[in-house]
């Protein structure tokens, strides 16, 4: 081990943003992984791509990135739909129209 390491307090605390990004690397694979995975397990997909998208609004948000920002709310509104799906709730676009 270094000397940096044994002197400053160990390991450096990451940033919100490198935990943001983790987030959602890890929990939008994961969505996208069981999209394609098989029929049993489509559903449970938008569980993940649900949670990513807490990740995908902050950093698009604080970005001001207008068009990513505006994708994140459609992306959030049909994974929404997924998990009506899930748990045997109506979907939301027929409550809409």
């Amino acid at each position: 081990m270094s000397g940096y390491f044994l002197f400053n307090g160990g390991w450096p605390r990451p940033s919100r943003k490198a935990l943001s990004e983790t987030a959602i690397l890890g929990l939008g694979g994961a969505s996208i992984f069981l999209v394609n995975n098989g029929l049993e397990w489509v559903d449970w997909a938008s569980l993940f791509g649900l949670a990513s998208q807490v990740f995908w609004i902050r950093d698009t948000w604080t970005n001001r990135e207008w068009g990513k920002f505006g994708l994140s709310l459609w992306f959030t509104f049909n994974w929404l739909r997924g998990l009506c799906r899930l748990l045997g709730w109506p979907d939301p676009v027929g409550l809409i129209l």
